[in-house]
């Protein structure tokens, strides 16, 4: 049963794009949410909408819910707005936050609520922006506590245990969605002629999907390299990067040929796996048509 409220929900959802108007590039604004706990507050309202979502839907539709979306946009708003720490008890601040979001079960929710798409959905504007905030939130999360450092450092310690938990979570279940929203129809034949240009919505959730990869990678290489090896997954990197790439050699989406760069060395870089896989006949295909730009 949804939790009961005092005022409309839409009241709720004009209060959170007030809240993010303001923290949105403002160092001040992000500083006071995160000391006075204020965005602890706002996980504990988000982990209620998120548990709630989809009890009372009985057509084929996929749920989803405004307010959990304008706060999972808030959230992230305020955690990339956020600088790097100048003091340890910053830095705590910060741990604290995406510790106490895993915790909270954040993670295993927006897993769970991604594994229910299983096909293009493009036009369901509702969707759409969960999917994308959903995606958002877990990039800005992680980019709040990866510290740089060579990736040749191995495997480093992460109090959050946000890796560990998006290990569980198979990657946050990011290829199946790929998959889902790109090659509903099964794998493209590849030929001369383009493939049908996609709807921009799709790009850009796909550019987020492809950017939080490349952030876990940031965190822990080993994470994102053990899950992309797996066997069902590994199939899927293969089908996913070789359409993209595809794409995106017929239409211009740079920001997302860059992520998809990035991600495919991730995965090859010191894990011989991923170099065995670009030396088979779709990884080798990927290869030339890298090297065409």
């Amino acid at each position: 049963m949804k939790p009961k409220t005092v005022l409309p929900l839409k009241s709720y959802t004009n209060a959170c794009r007030v809240v993010t108007m303001a923290c949105k590039q403002c160092v001040e604004s992000c500083h006071y949410m995160l000391r006075s706990n204020k965005l602890g507050s706002i996980v504990d309202l988000l982990t209620s909408r998120l548990a709630s979502i989809g009890e009372e839907n009985v057509s084929n539709v996929l749920p989803a819910d405004a307010l959990a979306s304008s706060l999972m946009e808030l959230l992230a708003t305020a955690m990339v707005s956020i600088p790097p720490p100048a003091t340890e008890e910053f830095t705590q601040s910060r741990m604290d936050l995406v510790s106490y979001l895993v915790c909270q079960g954040v993670v295993e929710r927006l897993h769970l609520w991604l594994a229910e798409i299983q096909k293009p959905i493009a036009g369901q504007g509702f969707v759409e922006e969960f999917v994308g905030n959903s995606l958002q939130l877990m990039v800005a999360s992680t980019e709040m506590i990866c510290v740089k450092r060579s990736l040749f450092d191995g495997k480093t310690q992460d109090s959050t245990q946000l890796a560990l938990s998006l290990s569980f979570s198979n990657l946050l279940g990011i290829l199946p969605l790929l998959y889902a929203l790109l090659l509903h129809r099964g794998a493209p034949r590849y030929g001369s002629s383009s493939p049908p240009a996609l709807p921009s919505s799709t790009i850009h959730i796909t550019a987020i999907a492809f950017r939080l990869l490349n952030r876990i990678a940031q965190l822990d290489l080993h994470t994102l390299q053990t899950c992309l090896g797996t066997e069902g997954n590994s199939l899927e990197f293969q089908h996913v990067t070789g359409y993209v790439l595809w794409y995106c050699s017929k239409h211009k989406c740079d920001l997302l040929l860059h992520e998809a760069i990035e991600l495919i060395g991730f995965f090859a870089v010191n894990n011989p796996t991923g170099q065995v896989d670009n030396l088979l006949s779709r990884g080798r295909l990927k290869l030339r048509r890298m090297s065409m730009w």
